[in-house]
């Protein structure tokens, strides 16, 4: 089901690529393990690192709200 929660995981992948450029997922597998390389984030401020945790949350009810 798409729903606000499905544009904040979108939303992280673009912040992502922008700030990396590269895919934080390379496939669906990647995806159910969140499997993306967290070391290339250390470069970035703590505070945007703990908002990927939020936006990747595979749980779409404990990802950023946008209300």
């Amino acid at each position: 089901m798409v729903t606000d929660k499905t544009d904040v995981w979108a939303l992280g992948v673009i912040l992502y690529e922008m700030l990396t450029l590269k895919k934080p997922f390379e496939d669906v597998e990647d995806i159910k393990a969140l499997k993306y390389d967290k070391k290339i984030l250390f470069f970035i401020d703590k505070r945007l690192r703990s908002l990927f945790k939020e936006v990747f949350d595979l749980n779409p009810g404990k990802r950023l709200n946008v209300s």
